[in-house]
């Protein structure tokens, strides 16, 4: 008996070690790894690749969208501009609290925080993107000002842990 509850546990231990799930995109060729206990839902239009969102608390759920979109444009300070002119015009109340270079698995990449507000809702965000094979590519994390920070090790994880491969050949193609 001692033996099969050693086996058991061993067996819990291997499970609980196993890493979570991960959304996929084979023709895009990205892996996007699911936090651990937020709720996947696949994106509500062809730019949003997936979205997660958070576990329920005090204000609104925080949420983590990967946008994905195809660009002739390079990742250069005129992108980093061009996106915050278009925040800035989108939300109410829009404060940009950094902005800095950085990279995601190798590749160049800038990083946003921002407060904002959209339909009387203040919220805290930070986007990071990218551009890879002819595609901009974003992560936005949002969240209720009082929590955010306490959110920042997600957006981390899932841009440590984002993994692309080769695409799927398009069908027809060997």
């Amino acid at each position: 008996m001692i033996g099969m509850r050693r086996f058991l546990l061993m067996l819990c231990l291997v499970f609980w070690a196993l890493p979570a799930g991960a959304w996929e995109d084979a023709d895009l060729g990205v892996r996007v790894p699911d936090p651990p206990g937020w709720e996947v839902r696949e994106g509500p239009n062809p730019r949003v690749l997936v979205r997660y969102h958070g576990p329920p608390g005090p204000g609104p759920r925080p949420s983590l969208w990967v946008h994905a979109r195809q660009t002739q444009a390079e990742l250069d300070r005129s992108l980093a501009l061009e996106v915050v002119r278009a925040l800035a015009a989108r939300l109410e109340g829009f404060k940009l609290l950094g902005s800095r270079a950085t990279q995601v698995q190798g590749l160049p990449a800038h990083r946003l925080g921002y407060r904002a507000g959209l339909a009387g809702h203040e919220f805290q965000a930070t986007q990071v993107f990218w551009v890879r094979d002819g595609r901009l590519y974003v992560v936005t994390l949002t969240g209720p000002l009082d929590r955010y920070s306490s959110l920042l090790p997600i957006l981390d994880r899932t841009l440590e842990e984002i993994e692309f491969f080769e695409p799927a050949p398009a069908a027809g193609q060997s």
